[in-house]
């Protein structure tokens, strides 16, 4: 009997949403993470955010190595190229497993001029803490996809950018 009841904590342990990261560029994309640092949920938010994550093996990895097979899909390598913005979110409860992520994911993409990082200043809850299409919504953040312009705040400012890109080959 105490097998069962630690073999179903550990389970919850390891199932439970813990953060959520947003990667918004056309696809839009949503990770979430456990306590571990592996992503126990991928969504597509878009047509082509539910094509993305399709085509990659994203579940269980640990979060760093699903953002890089994410950044080296060849569609997001040619949307970057065409200088489009992609910005990445980073939401959750645990503020210390928040900043560790945040501070991660910005080494991840250090090396990207056009991909903006910051964190969520919303309480974090399971599912995500929105769902942004990628094209013509408007968000907490004021993106609406359908401008040329945008504005983004987050706990670590204001990064503006250029949207209204689709992984439809053109």
């Amino acid at each position: 009997m105490s097998v069962l009841i630690i073999s179903g904590s550990g389970f919850r342990l390891y199932f439970t949403p813990t953060v959520s990261i947003h990667i918004e560029i056309n696809p839009s994309v949503g990770l979430e993470l456990n306590r571990f640092d592996r992503v126990i949920s991928v969504d597509g938010y878009n047509e082509d955010g539910e094509r993305l994550t399709a085509s990659l093996d994203l579940k269980y990895l640990d979060y760093e190595d699903a953002l890089n097979q994410i950044l080296e899909d060849e569609d997001i390598v040619r949307i970057l190229a065409e200088n489009k913005i992609m910005t990445i979110s980073v939401a959750g409860n645990d503020e210390g497993q928040c900043t560790r992520v945040l501070s991660n994911v910005q080494s991840c993409t250090e090396n990207h001029k056009n991909i903006h990082c910051y964190s969520e200043e919303e309480e974090y809850t399971s599912g995500g803490s929105r769902h942004g299409s990628g094209h013509g919504h408007n968000d907490e953040h004021g993106y609406s996809g359908d401008t040329e312009t945008e504005t983004f705040r987050g706990r670590h400012g204001e990064v503006h950018g250029h949207h209204g890109n689709s992984l439809e080959h053109e």
